[in-house]
């Protein structure tokens, strides 16, 4: 890789971001979320949510933070991978703020699709009606019920 860009809009997860990738050259982490434009949203925060996965954009969200549209972001320029697994149903969001980047460059895609019942099905429609021409398919990546993958090459 010649770079690699992390969006984590939430604090607690974005200072154990920094500190995981200390070592790693060219890795740029934004303390941003990922969404269908560039905006400031309410946030809920790991450490006030019932769980600790449980952060995420939320209209009673206790701070705001800035979200990206990834279109936006890298105007244009080359991306060749975007993995992407937020909380709740964001992603549907996230890939039409990188539909530009996904049509332009068609980057390997790997997408968390286990947040919603409707994921599983509903981003691979995404998927494909941005970009006909993916091979998709779906990958479970662990022993618990979630960390199901849409891959898209």
């Amino acid at each position: 890789y010649s770079k690699i860009y992390a969006f984590e809009p939430d604090p607690i997860s974005f200072s154990a971001l920094k500190n995981n990738v200390r070592l790693y050259k060219n890795v740029i982490c934004e303390p941003t979320g990922v969404y269908s434009k560039t905006e400031e949203m309410r946030f809920a925060r790991s450490d006030v949510t019932p769980t600790p996965g449980g952060a995420g954009f939320d209209k009673s969200g206790d701070i705001k933070v800035r979200s990206v549209s990834l279109d936006e972001y890298f105007h244009g320029r080359l991306v060749t991978l975007i993995k992407m697994d937020p909380p709740g149903d964001i992603i549907p969001k996230a890939l039409k703020g990188a539909a530009k980047l996904i049509k332009q460059h068609k980057p390997k895609l790997a997408i968390g699709a286990y947040h919603s019942f409707s994921s599983i099905y509903q981003i691979p429609n995404i998927i494909h009606g941005i970009r006909p021409d993916y091979n998709i398919s779906l990958r479970h990546n662990s022993w618990y019920i979630g960390e199901t993958d849409v891959l898209a090459f």
